[in-house]
C-alpha cells in the first residue's frame, strides 16, 4: 500500500483504537475505596500537624506531599506543620503496632463533650479533641515516611483502598503497607479519593465505591503508536506485494 493510503487508513483507525483502549481501561487504574464517615460540615480547611522528635523532618515532607496532591486535584484542604493549636499530634513508637507495619489514629472527644449524649448526625468537628497519631519510627526512611503518609490520610478522614489494579506505585491508602516496597508518594488514586470524599461525599456517607481512572494521555499515546505501527505494516506489506507482482512480470 502506498504511504498516503496507509496514513489515511491509520488515521481512520485511530479513534477506534483509542476507544478500545479506554473501554479496556488500559493503562488505567481501578480499585474499591472505603469512603466511610462523611466530612463534618464545620471541618476546617487547614489541618495543623504537630510532630514530636525525631519525626519533624519526615512529617514536614509528608505534609508537603499531601498538599502537592491536593493542589493538583483541587481538594479544598491543606496541611500545615505547627507546634501549637494542633489538629493532630504525631508521636513515634520504637516497634510496629499490633504486629503490623503501620500506626494508629485516636480521636478523643474535646474536654467537656460527652459522646454518649451526642447523636451521630449531631457530631461536629469542634467536638473532637487533638488527634493522637502514633507511627512506627522505622529505621527504613521510606517505610517510615510511607506510614506517616498513610496515617495523615486517616487524619483527613480518608478510608482504605482495596483491590487495587493498575500500573505504577500502589496507593498510600491501601489497607496494608508493603514493608519491602513502601509507597512514598500520594498517588492519583489517593488524590482522587480525597477529592471524592470532600465533594460528593461531603456531609453524607458513601460507603464502598468502585472507581476506574482512565488515563487518556497515556491511552492516546498508545493509540498513536499503534496507528503509526499499523501504517508502517501496511506500507511494508504493500511494497512486498508490489515487488512480488513486478518479479512475476
Amino acid at each position: 500500500m502506498e504511504l498516503g493510503k496507509a496514513l489515511v487508513a491509520s488515521l481512520v483507525a485511530h479513534p477506534f483504537i483509542l476507544l478500545a483502549i479506554l473501554v479496556a481501561n488500559f493503562p488505567g487504574e481501578e480499585a474499591v475505596m472505603h469512603v466511610g464517615d462523611p466530612i463534618l460540615p464545620d471541618t476546617p480547611s487547614m489541618f495543623r500537624i504537630c510532630p514530636e522528635p525525631p519525626l519533624e523532618e519526615d512529617v514536614e515532607w509528608a505534609v508537603n506531599e499531601w498538599n502537592r496532591a491536593f493542589k493538583a486535584y483541587g481538594v479544598p484542604i491543606r496541611l500545615q506543620v505547627a507546634s501549637d493549636n494542633c489538629t493532630a499530634r504525631v508521636k513515634p513508637t520504637d516497634s510496629p503496632l499490633q504486629g503490623e507495619f503501620g500506626g494508629t489514629v485516636e480521636v478523643p472527644p474535646r474536654e467537656g463533650v460527652d459522646p454518649s449524649t451526642v447523636k451521630p448526625y449531631e457530631i461536629r468537628f469542634w467536638m473532637l479533641g487533638e488527634f493522637q497519631v502514633t507511627v512506627w519510627a522505622a529505621e527504613n526512611a521510606g517505610l517510615r515516611r510511607a506510614i506517616i503518609l498513610h496515617e495523615l490520610g486517616h487524619v483527613l478522614f480518608l478510608g482504605h483502598i482495596y483491590d487495587y489494579r493498575g500500573f505504577g506505585p500502589r496507593p498510600v491508602m491501601m489497607d496494608q503497607i508493603d514493608p519491602d516496597n513502601p509507597t512514598t508518594q500520594v498517588t492519583d488514586m489517593d488524590a482522587y479519593l480525597a477529592w471524592l470524599k470532600y465533594s460528593f461525599c461531603r456531609e453524607k456517607a458513601c460507603g464502598l465505591i468502585h472507581v476506574r481512572m482512565v488515563n487518556p494521555v497515556i491511552g492516546s499515546s498508545v493509540a498513536v503508536s499503534v496507528s503509526a505501527a499499523m501504517a508502517a505494516v501496511l506500507v511494508k506489506v504493500g511494497r512486498r506485494h508490489n515487488d512480488g507482482v513486478n518479479g512475476e512480470g
